[in-house]
């Protein structure tokens, strides 16, 4: 396998913060000077509404544009659903949100 940087977005409000640019986000930059590959970005399940865009949109905001394709989104409090149940809802469902 190939090393990878991976950075858990702690603190964006998809794990309980309140959107604000969390401490230390800006300070890992120096540590990974070749970028990050992926970060990961927690919702829990059945909670993506208005709220969780604007705090998705401030972290893009934060962290530039370009970084949307090394975003995985992690779904947590799924309970028994599905990974295809949840892939259907984000896609087919009624929340404009999610499907955004």
């Amino acid at each position: 396998g190939l090393p990878a940087r991976l950075i858990d977005t702690v603190g964006f409000g998809g794990s309980g913060g309140s959107g604000d640019l969390p401490p230390g986000f800006r300070e890992f930059a120096p540590l990974v000077p070749c970028g990050v590959d992926v970060f990961l970005y927690f919702l829990k399940y059945g909670q993506v509404g208005a709220r969780e865009k604007e705090q998705f949109e401030k972290f893009v905001t934060y962290a530039g544009e370009s970084v949307i394709p090394h975003v995985i989104i992690v779904i947590t409090h799924a309970g028994e659903e599905t990974t295809r149940s949840i892939t259907n809802a984000a896609f087919t469902g009624s929340n404009e949100s999610l499907r955004q």
